[in-house]
């Protein structure tokens, strides 16, 4: 296996760098070297750790304490203070004059006599139109765009 220093982001700092150089130089003999390469935590930074762990400790039960008051002053609050839904028809009851009713019903009329034409004409039971007509019974040759059929020749 090939170990090198070269890749390690670690081999940037000199004293990691020596560490590192004497743990390759062991891996390439086949030995096993136990070795701490960042050090061990100065009691400062032992103590500064405990201390960052109590404070979160401390915010999260304060949040949750809050969390709980906030909530117990909803449920309170409601019981104390119970609200019926207010209900709104207003929407769904439209009071309409007879002469747009009247005007809303042939729209309607309209419509169903559009949608029964369309039926019509696509089963075949409606009128044909003048150009229906005039093709009726008709053998129409259809060409491309210029009537262009070929070149032609004169025997003459």
């Amino acid at each position: 296996m090939n170990y090198s220093l070269e890749e390690t982001p670690l081999a940037k700092i000199d004293l990691t760098k020596d560490k590192m150089s004497a743990w390759i130089e062991a891996q390439g003999k086949g030995k096993k070297v136990e070795m701490d390469v960042y050090g061990s935590p100065s009691e400062k930074s032992l103590q500064e750790l405990e201390n960052v762990r109590k404070l979160s400790k401390e915010l999260q039960d304060n949040i949750q304490e809050l969390e709980n008051t906030v909530r117990l002053s909803d449920v309170e609050n409601q019981a104390m203070n119970p609200t019926a839904p207010i209900l709104d028809y207003s929407e769904d009851h439209e009071f309409v004059s007879a002469n747009k009713l009247d005007d809303y019903y042939s729209q309607e009329d309209k419509n169903d006599a559009k949608e029964a034409e369309k039926h019509r004409l696509t089963k075949g039971m409606a009128q044909r139109t003048e150009i229906q007509e005039f093709y009726k019974d008709q053998c129409v040759f259809l060409t491309g765009g210029t009537g262009f059929l070929g070149k032609g020749k004169d025997f003459a």
